[in-house]
């Protein structure tokens, strides 16, 4: 086996030159092949690296999912596989999402609507996507099919949802200049009111976006280009409960010839393509869910190391843990780890993401807790470190100093037994409710205390 030898390397690993500290052993990484000296992390997990899940982590998710492989392709993953999402080529790291449902349904069409073939553009999915061709003879101003979907709002007067819509165009076909027109309805017992984002597919631009109360945009629509060729919007709106109690959410579309939703006659061979359509109540996208006829919902994913296998790299005296990774654009209030027994004050450390920030605590029992929050940009990677080591409580993000104080307790949660990947303290034990929406690239446990120097190095 190979011998990981004492040095400072700031693009990869810290490795610390203090020997013969209280706790410390030399560790034998059976995964890698490789014994890591005394001063070396005791636990070294680099997804982006590696590719594969390593096997002392269990890992769980009681359905599909899927992920964009290095060639732009979304794949599936079956019930209990771990994702290795790649964006641009690059792997990103090991993929960890809340659960979420599409209430788009790609194979419904409500209005009796039977022009729907495969298109002549392939789908980031490797199929063809879906072609709609206006019929012939009737004259329109748009034809539409619908979701009639009955996602929920809340109701109390004040009360917010957020609902984000991802989803892929083509240029239209045929000589009539068509539009795709994507609509969200709140509805009551006797108004209907629309935001609507009207999307050109031939140039990839954002010609309409309607918005009126009850919405508001939270992210304004984004088109962009995707390697398949086809062109991917996104958008996020709000709805505020009014007076009007609007809290029967609807989605779907609409074909309209021009912005302005001019009369045409449909000739039986223009029409538009799209495909990998997604409605999430949530408030930033997630990875694609496919449906059929009806809605579909991916279930958590939950990354757990525990037992003996989380024995051997911790040291409940001090340590060091650090961590690199990416949330989704607009994403708040998720776990990024937590070392812990699964309750909400035995916690020997955390990191999470409160809002357009990186934050980390130390906790022992709810009498000592030490807590920093450092700038980030939203959606952007991040990279943080925190240490105990005895008296002192240190924790740095993207290179910043947010917390290096002396506390006073002798040692931290001796009793914490796992390590839960991508998810906060605020957890039942083993499943998540607050999991991450997003990547971990790097995830390392020192039981020798990093400096403060070195915390800056590895997260700068």
């Amino acid at each position: 086996m190979a011998l990981e030898r004492d040095f400072i390397t700031p693009a990869d690993v810290v490795v610390l030159t203090t020997a013969n500290v209280v706790g410390n052993t030399a560790s034998t990484d059976m995964f890698a092949d490789t014994t890591y000296a005394n001063t070396a992390p005791s636990l070294r997990l680099d997804f982006a690296k590696t590719g594969v899940l390593d096997p002392r982590i269990q890992f769980f998710r009681n359905s599909n999912a899927t992920f964009e492989d290095q060639q732009g392709i979304i794949r599936t993953a079956g019930p209990n596989q771990p994702r290795f999402n790649f964006s641009n080529g690059v792997c990103e790291g090991l993929l960890i999402e809340q659960q979420a449902t599409n209430f788009w349904r790609n194979e419904s069409f409500d209005y009796g609507l039977s022009a729907v073939s495969a298109g002549t553009s392939i789908g980031p999915d490797g199929r063809p996507a879906y072609r709609y061709v206006i019929p012939r003879g009737a004259e329109h101003s748009f034809q539409g099919w619908s979701q009639a979907t009955a996602m929920t709002a809340n109701s109390v007067i004040g009360s917010t949802t957020d609902f984000t819509f991802t989803g892929y165009f083509g240029p239209p076909t045929g000589s009539i200049p068509l539009r795709a027109d994507i609509y969200l309805s709140a509805a009551n017992t006797t108004q209907t009111v629309y935001c609507e984002c009207i999307v050109n597919g031939n140039n990839g631009t954002i010609e309409v976006t309607y918005v009126t109360p009850p919405f508001t945009n939270v992210v304004s629509p984004t088109i962009t280009r995707h390697v398949n060729g086809m062109w991917k919007l996104r958008w996020t709106v709000r709805v505020t409960a009014d007076v009007n109690q609007r809290n029967s959410i609807g989605s779907g579309g609409q074909i309209r010839s021009v912005a302005g939703g001019t009369f045409f006659t449909g000739d039986g061979v223009s029409g538009i393509e799209f495909c990998c359509c997604q409605f999430e109540q949530a408030s930033e996208p997630s990875s694609y869910i496919p449906t059929a006829t009806a809605t579909a919902t991916r279930i958590a994913d939950v990354a757990v190391m525990d037992g003996e296998n989380f024995a051997g790299i911790y040291n409940p005296q001090q340590g060091t843990v650090f961590v690199e990774g990416r949330e989704y654009l607009n994403s708040f209030n998720k776990g990024v780890f937590t070392i812990s027994d699964g309750t909400a004050f035995n916690v020997a450390y955390m990191g999470y993401i409160p809002t357009n920030l990186i934050g980390a605590e130390v906790i022992n029992n709810s009498i000592f807790s030490a807590q920093g929050f450092g700038a980030k940009t939203s959606g952007a990677s991040f990279k943080l470190a925190q240490t105990y080591n005895g008296s002192n409580t240190i924790i740095v993000a993207n290179g910043t100093t947010i917390q290096n104080s002396i506390n006073s307790p002798t040692n931290i949660s001796k009793n914490v037994d796992r390590l839960i990947i991508g998810d906060a303290r605020f957890t039942n034990g083993y499943f998540p409710a607050s999991t991450l929406n997003g990547t971990i690239k790097r995830l390392y446990f020192y039981k020798t205390p990093l400096t403060l120097p070195q915390h800056t190095i590895i997260t700068s």
